[in-house]
């Protein structure tokens, strides 16, 4: 049985001893239960902890690369490539969040997973702190374990990705936001640590500017101007700093490879924004991604409509997944236009930014979610229980006796339970088992090639966490000769060259067309090249550079 408190019970002390002790029994149950919720995570976590291989990504490869280059006091670099560019399309939060794993293991990639299973677990008591308001201890549990047990949350507690970073971030400014009194002034440190939540934000990951945006109109709508002033000044210091920085490194002024992409809607599905109004079908195909496979899919629903869609094609109800995207899309907006009509706080201004950049943005990923997680459990509770006082309203429902609570708790629990059967799932068939290995041919370089060597290949910062090389890119345009192939290796002054298939899911043998032109150039160049290594099973080859051409 759940113990309820009234606001008043929690606010002000117990009239007799009997009720403080029932009380201080209470706490140190939910203390037990957070711990128990918490071990279990953790190995979760850690059960999950090789499902994918470090550098699969791309941009952990950035984040690794740039961590060296600050940790060795070489500036914010991708040190890894020959001519050393800086890094201009990732802010540096997180590569410094890593910097003192660097220094401590300097050679171990697997240690750089450490964080993200902290930022995960520590995480979770800042929610339970932010629900326990909202809801009596059951609820509050119920929530954590879905949100806890989710398997994108699951994922990226062990990838070296500024996921995990970016909630913690998100939830400890929840926590802050609750501070935040009606129609009172603020205290100067609730202030501070807004301005330094949201700047912390921004730099672990570029989109934490809604949030900043986000805090900002809230207060002001609250009507504490000082505050917000207070909070722009100290959130735009750092951030035109940083904005000058990066305008100075690449001598231009210009937007990084993403903020571009999102200016010009490149992306799968438009070609070229030409003016406001094709914002408008990018949208609209965008709400129908995420309604129809993104939420099913960050959910865990679509273990149920895996499993029996061909049998609901043969039967013409392949339809019924996207109705079911649909309703549970429904019952969180529901849940969270119900929160930001009766409670709106802090977070939910931001939210609402946040999910406006991702309606915009050129392409809908369901991993742009992540840090919604426990938001998401929160709202589609919010968004079944007003259903269900709508629902019970109806004269016949009402004398049946509904019981809405039970609704509520059944849908979570499934949903537990289907996380969890997610999880399981991946962790008996990981994800590294059917992408590209990169470690095959990069290892053997690491092994049997002098350190200064330079390598040239496809995919060059993930391959150079297992080489320890510097490396070069293999040209990708598809109208390079076999002359240019030869100039390219020449002019980065290439002492091996790596031929290898791509880094793609499912993994395959076949080689793209950079890497073939490449091979098809080295064998038409006798003399100048040796084969060093060869792996028939993968089709990976190392070729030595024997000569420069003339």
């Amino acid at each position: 049985m759940v113990l309820k408190l009234t606001a008043r019970q929690r606010a002000m002390p117990a009239e007799s001893p009997a009720e403080v002790e029932e009380i201080r029994r209470w706490s140190r149950r939910e203390i037990a239960v957070l711990a128990a919720l918490l071990v279990l995570a953790l190995a979760l976590y850690l059960l999950n902890f090789h499902v994918m291989q470090v550098g699969t990504y791309q941009d952990d490869a950035h984040y690794i690369v740039t961590a060296r280059a600050l940790a060795a006091g070489k500036g914010f670099s991708l040190i890894s490539l020959v001519d050393a560019p800086p890094e201009l399309n990732f802010p540096p939060g997180y590569p410094l969040i890593l910097v003192p794993v660097v220094l401590a293991v300097p050679h171990s990639l697997d240690a750089l997973r450490l964080p993200s299973i902290v930022f995960t677990l520590a995480a979770i008591p800042l929610w339970y702190l932010y629900l326990r308001k909202r809801f009596a201890a059951g609820w509050t549990f119920l929530i954590l374990a879905a949100g806890a047990s989710n398997p994108l949350i699951v994922s990226h507690s062990t990838m070296v990705m500024s996921e995990a970073a970016f909630l913690f971030l998100v939830s400890l400014l929840a926590v802050i936001g609750d501070q935040i009194p009606s129609g009172k002034p603020l205290a100067g440190i609730v202030v501070a640590e807004l301005a330094a939540s949201v700047t912390a934000l921004y730099f672990v990951r570029s989109i934490g500017i809604a949030f900043a945006v986000g805090i900002i109109l809230f207060l002001l709508v609250r009507r504490h101007r000082l505050a917000a002033g207070a909070v722009g000044v100290g959130f735009g210091i750092p951030f035109f700093a940083w904005f000058y920085r990066n305008a100075s490194a690449a001598g231009k002024l210009q937007l990084s490879s993403y903020q571009g992409q999102f200016a010009n809607g490149h992306g799968p599905q438009q070609s070229v924004v030409a003016s406001p109004l094709h914002i408008i079908p990018r949208v609209a195909g965008n709400v129908f991604s995420y309604t129809t496979n993104g939420i099913p899919s960050v959910l865990s629903l679509d273990v149920l409509t895996n499993h029996i869609q061909h049998v609901l094609g043969a039967l013409h109800l392949s339809w019924i997944p996207a109705l079911i995207g649909l309703i549970v899309t429904v019952l969180i907006v529901l849940g969270f236009a119900r929160r930001l009509w009766t409670q709106p706080g802090l977070l939910e201004f931001s939210i609402a930014l946040y999910v406006g950049i991702l309606l915009i943005w050129p392409w809908a990923i369901p991993r742009y979610l992540h840090p919604l997680i426990f938001l998401f459990y929160l709202y589609l509770v919010e968004g079944i229980r007003c259903a269900v006082v709508y629902i019970s309203r109806v004269p016949f429902v009402g004398k049946r006796g509904w019981r809405g609570w039970r609704i509520v708790v059944g849908a979570v629990v499934l949903l537990t339970v289907l996380n969890l059967a997610r999880d399981l799932e991946e962790i008996r068939f990981p994800v590294r088992d059917r992408t590209t290995d990169i470690s095959i041919g990069s290892l053997w370089i690491a092994a049997n090639t002098p350190s200064e060597s330079i390598v040239m290949s496809s995919y060059p910062l993930p391959r150079s966490l297992y080489t320890n090389r510097r490396m070069a890119e293999i040209p990708t345009s598809n109208t390079t000769t076999a002359d240019g192939y030869l100039a390219a290796v020449d002019k980065a002054r290439a002492s091996y060259v790596l031929i290898a298939p791509p880094l793609v899911t499912p993994k395959t043998t076949t080689l793209d067309h950079a890497n073939s032109g490449v091979e098809a150039a080295i064998a038409a160049s006798p003399g100048r090249f040796s084969l060093v290594y060869k792996d028939e099973a993968d089709n990976v080859r190392v070729y030595r550079v024997l000569a420069v051409g003339r």
